[in-house]
């Protein structure tokens, strides 16, 4: 993790190992405690229904910040092993009232609470380098901006 956090220029370890925040997906009634972590490898972030384990990345739900034929509508095979359940691709990241706002293609969204203004900056700033990344014009592979290589 503190290798990851010298890539992004962040200091919140608990980005890509977890970390306990309130969400709430747009089916979700109410938030709930996760535990909400970033992949950057393969471009994902996470959450977990028990607010304590990350060892089993197959429990969680996650959303791509890759578009590509297989993603952008959630069907066909994955571009990486199993994570779990897929609930779309990442459209956009926004902030809100002491949190973030993930949209998704698909015209979710997902709303995450960060009352740790540290936390809440290195959050914000990581997912929008992944989701800045990783965009595609067309659904041949060439990316229009930069790829972040691990």
């Amino acid at each position: 993790a503190n290798e990851l956090c010298k890539i992004f220029g962040i200091t919140s370890t608990g980005i890509f190992e977890g970390d306990k925040m309130r969400k709430k997906f747009s089916s979700d009634y109410m938030f709930k405690e996760s535990l909400i972590w970033v992949d950057p490898i393969k471009k994902s972030l996470h959450w977990t229904k028990t607010a304590n384990d990350k060892s089993n990345a197959k429990n969680s739900k996650f959303l791509y910040f890759v578009r590509n034929k297989y993603t952008s509508n959630n069907k066909g095979p994955s571009i990486v092993p199993p994570l779990g359940e897929q609930k779309g691709v990442v459209n956009s990241i926004d902030s809100i009232a002491g949190g973030i706002l993930v949209s998704v293609e698909n015209g979710e969204h997902l709303e995450i609470k960060i009352p740790q203004p540290k936390l809440l900056n290195d959050m914000m700033k990581v997912l929008k380098d992944l989701l800045a990344s990783t965009r595609y014009d067309n659904f041949d592979g060439k990316a229009t901006t930069k790829v972040i290589y691990f």
